[in-house]
């Protein structure tokens, strides 16, 4: 159903449900990682643990839900990064967020290319947005809030 780029966790995390006050989105979370609903590709996990924070260590406590990329989506990641532009030494996971799904037929949820408003962000010079790329290869990609109503989130 959801592919999770790194910036709608960390959104989720620093901005929209801060675990202390909104614990019931965590749960949520939890159960929609554990069923498969909610996928978290292990490059997401690896931007994330690389920071020293409440959200890495919760992310840490389910390794084990975390998903490695598939012949599939290493494929179709390949075939994204030869055909767009993404930024230099960042946003590695872009490209395997958008080609996990792909394969799934699952959405993207993520920040990129929009304020948290929903309002369109200014482009990254010389860099294709995921949203830009969503739309050009046909993948649904919406801002996270929207994406974990999709996938059951009642609050």
């Amino acid at each position: 159903m959801v592919v999770a780029d790194t910036s709608a966790l960390i959104g989720a995390w620093h901005a929209h449900y801060p675990p202390a006050s909104i614990r019931g989105f965590w749960a949520f979370l939890d159960e929609a990682m554990h069923d498969g609903r909610v996928i978290v590709p292990s490059l997401v996990f690896d931007e994330i643990v690389e920071q020293s924070d409440g959200l890495s260590r919760w992310l840490r406590d389910r390794h084990q839900l975390v998903v490695p990329p598939g012949e599939d989506v290493q494929r179709f990641a390949g075939y994204l990064q030869a055909t767009y532009r993404f930024a230099v030494g960042r946003d590695k996971a872009d490209p395997f967020v958008i080609a996990e799904a792909h394969v799934r037929v699952f959405v993207v949820a993520t920040y990129e290319g929009r304020s948290p408003t929903g309002k369109t962000a200014k482009s990254k010079k010389d860099v294709d947005s995921m949203p830009t790329i969503c739309k050009a290869e046909k993948i649904a990609c919406y801002q996270p809030a929207e994406a974990w109503a999709r996938a059951g989130l009642v609050m």
